[in-house]
This record gives C-alpha cells, sequence and structure tokens, in this order.
C-alpha cells in the first residue's frame, strides 16, 4: 500500500471541511422582518423565528415599558443553530449616546426550545436595555429578567432548582454580595446554572413585591446612583435596600430565603408544591441556614 504525505492528508481534510461549509452555508436561509435577520438552516425555520422574534419584542416591550419600542437603527442579526441540545445562545448589544446601534446574537436549540425560551430570553435582552438605552446593568438583573421570558415549565425548572438546592445542602447559593457582584460569569458549568436561578429567583421575588414599574425605576437609580463613594456594589445594594425597605442586603436575603420556604412564585406547580413541603418539614429539624438564621453576606 503506497504511503500517504501527512501535510497531503491534511491539506484533503481541510478541504472537505470547506466544502461541507460551503454546502451548509449555501443551503442556510434568511428571513428578515423589521428588526431581526434571521439565518436559519431552512426557509421555514428562518420565517417562523423571525415572526417570533417580532412577536416578542413587541410583546415584551409592553410588558416591561408599557409601550412599543421604536424600531432599531439597524436590524439584529442572528444566526440560528437547530439542534438537539437544551438551548442557549449569546446576544450582544451595542448601545451609543442611550439608542441600540447594533446587535449580533447567535442562538441554538431544537425548534420547540428555541421558540419556547432560547427567543423570548435572548429578545427580552434586546428589549430590556433598549429601554433603560444603556447596558451599563448588573449582570445577575440582566440575566435575571431575561429568564422570566421564559416558559413556565422552565421558569417552574429554574425554581425547583433553587428549592431543591437548599433542602439538600446548607449554604449552596450565592450569598448576595457574590451574586450582585458577577461581572462574569462563574468558570464552573454548575454555578453557571445556580448563577441563573439564583437569579431569576431574587428578580421573580422583587417583582412580586412591587412589580415591573418599580424594579425599572430602581434598576434606573442603580444605574444613575453615586458610585464613586463607597463602589458599585455598595451603591447598588443601598438602592435596592432604600426601594424595597430593606434595612441592609443581610435583611433583603433573609426575607428572600422567607418568601422561597412559602413557595415563591411554585404555586402552580404541584410537584413544587410538595417540595416546598417536604422542604419545610425537613427545616423544622435541621439547622441549616435557610431555616431563618442570619445569612452570611
Amino acid at each position: 500500500m503506497p504511503r500517504r504525505d501527512p501535510d497531503i492528508l491534511i491539506l484533503i481534510l481541510v478541504a472537505l471541511l470547506i466544502t461541507l461549509l460551503a454546502i451548509r452555508v449555501g443551503n442556510a436561509a434568511t428571513a428578515r422582518t423589521e428588526n431581526f435577520v434571521v439565518t436559519a438552516i431552512d426557509q421555514v425555520t428562518a420565517d417562523g423565528l423571525a415572526q417570533a422574534c417580532e412577536h416578542y419584542r413587541a410583546e415584551l416591550a409592553r410588558k416591561w415599558s408599557g409601550k412599543l419600542l421604536a424600531p432599531w437603527d439597524s436590524p439584529a442579526l442572528i444566526e440560528v443553530t437547530v439542534d438537539n441540545s437544551s438551548g442557549g445562545g449569546t446576544t450582544s448589544i451595542w448601545i451609543q449616546a442611550g439608542r441600540v446601534t447594533n446587535i449580533q446574537g447567535r442562538w441554538q436549540g431544537t425548534r420547540q426550545k428555541l421558540i419556547d425560551d432560547v427567543v423570548p430570553h435572548e429578545v427580552l435582552h434586546c428589549v430590556f436595555l433598549s429601554a433603560l438605552g444603556t447596558g451599563n446593568v448588573p449582570l445577575w438583573i440582566n440575566e435575571g429578567v431575561a429568564v422570566t421570558a421564559e416558559s413556565p415549565a422552565e421558569r417552574s425548572r429554574s425554581t425547583g432548582r433553587i428549592i431543591r438546592a437548599l433542602h439538600t445542602r446548607p449554604n449552596p447559593c450565592f450569598t448576595m454580595a457574590e451574586l450582585m457582584s458577577q461581572v462574569n460569569y462563574p468558570q464552573r458549568a454548575d454555578r453557571v446554572r445556580l448563577f441563573y436561578d439564583q437569579s431569576h429567583s431574587l428578580i421573580s421575588f422583587l417583582l412580586e413585591k412591587g412589580g415591573r414599574p418599580k424594579l425599572l425605576n430602581t434598576i434606573d437609580a442603580g444605574i444613575r446612583s453615586d458610585k464613586l463613594l463607597d463602589g458599585p456594589l455598595a451603591a447598588w445594594q443601598r438602592t435596592l435596600a432604600g426601594a424595597y425597605g430593606f434595612r441592609d442586603i443581610a435583611h433583603l436575603q433573609n426575607d428572600w430565603l422567607s418568601w422561597l420556604r412559602q413557595g415563591g412564585q411554585t404555586n402552580h406547580c404541584v410537584g413544587l408544591r410538595r417540595l416546598m413541603w417536604n422542604w419545610r418539614q425537613r427545616s423544622a429539624a435541621g439547622p441549616h441556614w435557610h431555616q431563618g438564621q442570619q445569612c452570611p453576606t
């Protein structure tokens, strides 16, 4: 059998990869609407996702700001990969002088996951920052708000993971200081999931206490607060504590945990109600910090 030069084999493999990529790109379809350009595997998928993006943009803008957003200066460029993953995406948003100037996203998941969770989550990032006119929003607020747009089933799973963590191990969550000081996503996958779940839970708690207008006003006040006085973390803690009547951030943390013990936003889910009953029964006998002891900050 003749020997083959390793360099020739590498060139052959590279050529095959380029050919496959060209075929894939050539088969991709693009759908254009007023605010989105969506590229996907076929025209039906691209059209459906582009329409879903516009639908969620209008619906979420009304829900969070009470009015429709003006069209963006240029449409958001979204590349979608339909696969069997659990779903997710990244969206980059550029804002200048209070206006969104550019949006680019790469989203993936099954068709159902994209429609139910990924598209509304990522579109709410765009709507939320557009309404605020700035990207200078703490990471936990940005992600916690976005999760509220996901399907009821996914939000119930998120709440369930937090409750199970509190039910099974002491001190499983981020302290409020840790959560609010995150400027990058945690490195460990389990901590990333926890960060999303806890951020969503805390945002849901604040929404239940005051609704969307109060939360938006509080975030706006936090953005404008004097961070030179004692640093950005302390400024945000001071703003949240003052807006919602907490003595300090430890008081906020304990109230949030108490709310979770009472079921939080889980009353619509029989499985989570049962889990909450088990947790309360166990809490009566175990010295976990979520029982009502002073939490670390």
